[in-house]
């Protein structure tokens, strides 16, 4: 275990480092590929349980095992893909309820538009409170809570 300072210094939490990626676990990434084979296990000898079609479709790293990750999606699924259909690029879905986007991180600012569940967005950077994401020509601030992508102790620039 490494303990792992993410954020604001309470919330300082202790996780684990990937033997293969040197990179925190868990972790969010995206999908590199709109066709990615999610296995049962690490390996191409593994069954194929689903196809993920939808690419920049963030999903958390939760263990490495060589070249193979195993993700959950946002629908709870756990499966293994290999890395290489895997992107660092940081992107998250709008959970649960219709949200309204922000010209700045205060619900008292101009809203710009109400975005759908299941949008996914480009994530730029998060406060304590608040993300900053791009849904396609617009781009503002939306409650973290209201995304899935994104741990509550994140912030990041």
């Amino acid at each position: 275990m490494l303990c792992a300072s993410v954020g604001i210094g309470a919330h300082a939490l202790a996780q684990d480092v990937g033997k293969e990626s040197g990179l925190v676990i868990p972790r969010f990434v995206s999908l590199s590929s709109d066709e990615v084979n999610l296995r049962t296990g690490p390996g191409l000898k593994y069954p194929i349980d689903w196809v993920l079609v939808r690419e920049a479709l963030p999903v958390e790293v939760v263990r490495e095992f060589d070249t193979w990750r195993e993700i959950k999606t946002p629908d709870g699924d756990v499966g293994w893909v290999h890395s290489s259909l895997l992107s660092g690029k940081r992107t998250a879905m709008i959970s649960q309820y219709t949200q309204t986007l922000y010209k700045k991180p205060s619900q008292e600012s101009r809203p710009i538009v109400n975005v759908e569940p299941g949008v996914i967005a480009q994530l730029n950077k998060c406060d304590a409170q608040w993300c900053h994401i791009d849904v396609l020509t617009y781009n503002g601030w939306i409650k973290k809570t209201s995304l899935w992508g994104a741990y509550s102790y994140e912030v990041f620039d």
